[in-house]
């Protein structure tokens, strides 16, 4: 969903829910690899947040800076022409 110059992507399940450690940080790789990976992108214009869903499982929210086609073909070339 597009919200204004943000993208909002919502993707939820129905499963047993998050699986945090002993000190509360969530488990796995992939999560750590999501968030890494959109602040290189995105800095702190981004978000990643994970919420519990009423009646079991959990919401993954991704909030970004909407790009059209024409914005990232721009930033494209103008990040390799600096090479």
């Amino acid at each position: 969903m597009r919200h204004d110059d943000r993208l909002v992507l919502s993707v939820g399940d129905n499963g047993p829910g998050r699986t945090k450690s002993d000190n509360g940080d969530e488990r796995g790789v992939g999560l750590r690899n999501i968030r890494q990976r959109l602040e290189q992108l995105y800095g702190g214009a981004q978000s990643l947040t994970l919420l519990e869903r009423p009646g079991g499982g959990t919401i993954a929210r991704i909030e970004m800076p909407f790009r059209s086609r024409a914005e990232l073909r721009t930033t494209a070339i103008v990040s390799t022409e600096g090479e």
